[in-house]
């Protein structure tokens, strides 16, 4: 039995929805940075964590016979024009977009955790999410210090 023999739509469908919110992310943090006047290292670090979940979800996605989403879909426009009121207002506001995406970011994939089967689940569990609460660390601990 291989790999393509176990795998659902449902699966492939799940896995390029995250995808795609990886994506977003990425497009998020790309833009938060250019519109900033002075530059965190920090959203640097958490901008190549989004980079590489999408390396390990696109190269996932391949492992299960399908094509990967190749764009963000509606989630990235939808993130963009958020990035953008934010950006105008300030980059504390920009730093809670970012924060609130990281939220969504877990929250989908907890939720998505527990109807997938493996391997899917192991990738989950042992290199996404990791990485996804790495980055939503080192966003939250920046709009915290820089409230202050």
């Amino acid at each position: 039995m291989t790999i393509h023999d176990t795998v659902t739509d449902q699966q492939v469908t799940t896995m390029n929805r995250f995808l795609r919110g990886e994506r977003a992310a990425v497009e998020t943090y790309s833009r938060s940075i250019a519109r900033m006047d002075q530059v965190p290292p920090e959203l640097f670090e958490a901008r190549r964590l989004h980079i590489e979940r999408v390396d390990l979800l696109s190269r996932h996605v391949w492992k299960l016979g399908a094509d990967p989403d190749l764009d963000s879909g509606y989630w990235g426009s939808f993130a963009n024009v958020m990035t953008t009121i934010a950006a105008a207002i300030g980059d504390g506001s920009a730093l809670m977009v970012l924060e609130q995406g990281e939220t969504m970011g877990t929250d989908d994939y907890l939720d998505g955790l527990t109807d997938l089967p493996e391997p899917s689940r192991g990738l989950l569990k042992d290199e996404i999410l990791p990485r996804q609460h790495k980055s939503q660390v080192i966003i939250g601990t920046l709009r915290e210090r820089t409230a202050q």
